[in-house]
């Protein structure tokens, strides 16, 4: 791993030098236009053609051991939770076919994953890694880098090579809503498991009401409809 020459509280960047010497900075928030992030279309690209990962990262079945891991430790069930679970089983009955078929995945999008050399864009922290749905890491790197719904077409057209049609960017905009959905429920089971000084409460609260927003947006039944199509 690259060596940690100067580490300061977010939102500093983090400075590291990399096996080769170079010196990385991590992006805390992913800021350039997406025409200018060619190497992102690359490493990207590169999930879809990565060789098999075991296991599979299956997102409902994730979000389950979240669920019964955090009622064993006596948590009770967070407001939010209802609204994930509906939000899932909506998803999941509407995303389907070979856009869907399972290929190596990051899963943890977050911008401080992602470190910048000046020169290519290198993705690290593989804790999550597993064969899933590509759209979770397209819309986990677009919620969590506040792209905008013109940045998400052309991150979809940098992905797949081709303009975004209507089934590709609804597809994104519903896997927006389980990237929260995920994040809410680690919140939750990290409050019952960690031991770290942090507010995973606070954490939780804040991804569920960045779903209950998102779920709010008018368009949801246009997209469950696009999507499915």
């Amino acid at each position: 791993p690259p060596d940690v020459l100067l580490g300061e509280p977010a939102p500093v960047e983090l400075s590291l030098r990399s096996q080769d010497g170079r010196a990385c900075q991590m992006a805390w928030k992913l800021t350039c236009p997406l025409g200018s992030c060619q190497p992102a279309s690359g490493f990207l690209t590169a999930e879809g053609t990565a060789r098999l990962l075991d296991p599979h990262f299956n997102l409902t079945a994730v979000l389950e051991e979240y669920r019964a891991t955090a009622r064993s430790h006596r948590v009770p069930e967070h407001e939010g939770e209802e609204l994930a679970r509906d939000i899932a089983a909506q998803t999941k009955a509407v995303l389907t076919g070979p856009d869907h078929e399972p290929v190596a995945c990051h899963n943890d999008l977050l911008a401080a994953n992602v470190l910048n050399d000046g020169e290519r864009l290198w993705i690290v922290d593989w804790e999550y890694a597993g064969m899933n749905d590509r759209y979770f890491d397209l819309a986990n790197l677009a919620v969590n880098n506040g792209l905008s719904e013109d940045d998400e077409r052309l991150l979809l057209e940098l992905y797949f090579g081709e303009p975004a049609d209507e089934r590709r960017v609804a597809a994104l905009r519903l896997m927006r809503l389980m990237s929260d959905v995920r994040e809410g429920m680690w919140g939750v089971l990290q409050g019952a498991v960690s031991d770290l000084d942090f507010d995973y409460g606070a954490y939780a609260a804040e991804h569920f009401a960045r779903l209950r927003a998102g779920a709010d947006d008018p368009r949801l039944e246009e997209w469950l409809h696009a999507a499915s199509a």
